[in-house]
């Protein structure tokens, strides 16, 4: 179907006539890194790769190429190209993704947030599909190959049931009953063998950015009872991974952990996961836009939520683990914690605690804030 477009040269597979702008090959080079991941090489996984290394990279370019001219249309100028296909729901899942439909993936993306239909049917006959393939009409057969997998890599073959049979329905609701089916697979049969797997199925299931909240809240309340100790990394994990928004987790914690006890630490992992990096240390997440400030407010609104006596252990072990990451003590690292800071942290302490004088909380931690 690509003749047009792919020539060979020797033993080396080459694109002719593929224009390939900066946009093009940062996609082009993201989904490699994709395609090399070694989730898909370890024992029980798929071994053998449907295509080679040489095949793949011309397919690769040629979505690239496809997407680099499509992304204007829809945003109006270039930007952030990984970033903004993954707003925009286009979300591509290299090892579900086969010759046939590598480029359709990732127009159907674009087509699903209102790509005019003209140019949609330019592109369709450009790269030889034929009416109708688009919305997903023809072929429907080839995208249920998941199902092979589902005894011997659980994980691969739930990534593409979720592209299937969506937890987001076409009302925007959310279909619960799916929902706990496959937070069955992940969190009870232990599918998802690492918290950043949820990445991966985040991004395939394709949550509209209005419908995350409404995802997120039933899978803490899912998680707290099936697997709590897990729960925190994994809402580390969708929010380093840039699936989630911090008012999503926000929404979440309200909605599941409203009242409780955080036994298990939750919030304290998901916090300490994504505590920034300043440019004078050498740990923390580093993200452009992602400040102290911005880190302190999505604190303040979850540990505000749990009980009130458990938010003020919870946020004492956290400031010890992060002193002892920094080490030395806090209000010695001037560079984060400045006086401004540390004073919003002893009077959050003093409100969940219940103490009156800040001078009393020297009696109640073991990190130093003062």
């Amino acid at each position: 179907m690509y003749g047009h477009l792919v020539g060979n040269t020797g033993n080396h597979t080459s694109v002719k006539g593929v224009p390939m702008p900066p946009t093009a090959w940062a996609l082009s080079s993201e989904w490699s890194q994709i395609w090399d991941a070694p989730r898909f090489r370890g024992d029980g996984r798929v071994q053998k790769l449907a295509l080679s290394r040489e095949a793949l990279g011309p397919l690769l370019k040629i979505a690239a190429s496809c997407v680099a001219v499509l992304l204007p249309h829809v945003q109006g100028k270039e930007g952030a190209v990984v970033l903004a296909l993954d707003e925009l729901g286009c979300h591509l899942t290299v090892p579900l993704v086969s010759s046939w439909c590598l480029p359709f993936k990732v127009v159907a993306g674009f087509s699903r947030k209102g790509l005019k239909r003209p140019l949609a049917e330019t592109f369709e006959a450009t790269m030889g599909f034929e009416d109708g393939d688009l919305d997903g009409q023809k072929d429907s057969k080839r995208a249920a190959s998941w199902r092979d997998f589902s005894s011997t890599d659980p994980l691969y073959a739930l990534m593409g049931e979720v592209q299937e049979d969506k937890v987001v329905g076409e009302d925007g609701e959310v279909r619960e009953a799916t929902l706990n089916r496959y937070l069955e697979t992940l969190m009870v049969k232990k599918a998802a063998g690492k918290p950043k797997d949820w990445v991966e199925v985040w991004a395939a299931m394709g949550i509209p950015i209005e419908s995350q909240g409404k995802v997120l809240a039933p899978i803490v309340r899912f998680g707290l009872l099936h697997a709590p100790e897990s729960l925190g990394s994994v809402l580390g994990e969708l929010l380093k991974g840039h699936r989630v928004k911090t008012k999503a987790v926000e929404e979440a914690v309200v909605s599941g952990m409203a009242g409780t006890e955080d036994r298990y630490g939750v919030l304290r992992e998901m916090l300490f996961m994504v505590f920034p990096k300043s440019p004078h240390s050498d740990w923390g997440w580093s993200r452009v836009g992602w400040s102290w400030q911005e880190w302190w407010k999505i604190l303040e609104k979850t540990m505000s939520t749990i009980d009130s006596v458990s938010a003020f252990d919870e946020l004492s072990l956290l400031l010890e683990r992060i002193e002892a990451s920094g080490g030395k003590p806090l209000a010695q690292q001037g560079q984060v914690w400045s006086e401004v800071r540390l004073s919003k942290v002893r009077a959050l302490l003093c409100k969940l605690g219940g103490v009156e004088d800040e001078n009393d909380l020297s009696a109640c931690l073991d990190v130093t804030i003062r």
